[in-house]
């Protein structure tokens, strides 16, 4: 049973649920199957991506601040410094 799951993996009933229904759905209780699907908020960046490498190719020296302001200045995007760095990664 799910509590008997629960007693010894500490998986909630719930959870248990969702890989369940995951697992009928697509043979997998992988989170991204395929890589393709995103799940939560969007991205705040996607074609300014281009844009950032580009900067840090012509300049690998540049601060993530630097970067912001840039991104802002000539995409018009505003991004966090944290998303600029996840993106260079």
């Amino acid at each position: 049973s799910a509590e008997e799951v629960y007693a010894f993996t500490d998986v909630s009933p719930r959870q248990q649920q969702r890989m369940m229904r995951l697992w009928h759905e697509t043979s997998t209780v992988k989170a991204k199957p395929d890589g393709s699907e995103r799940y939560g908020r969007p991205r705040t960046l996607s074609s300014d991506n281009i844009f950032l490498q580009g900067a840090i190719d012509r300049t690998c020296d540049t601060y993530l601040d630097e970067l912001q302001h840039s991104l802002a200045a000539i995409c018009g995007a505003e991004a966090s410094q944290a998303t600029i760095w996840r993106t260079l990664r």
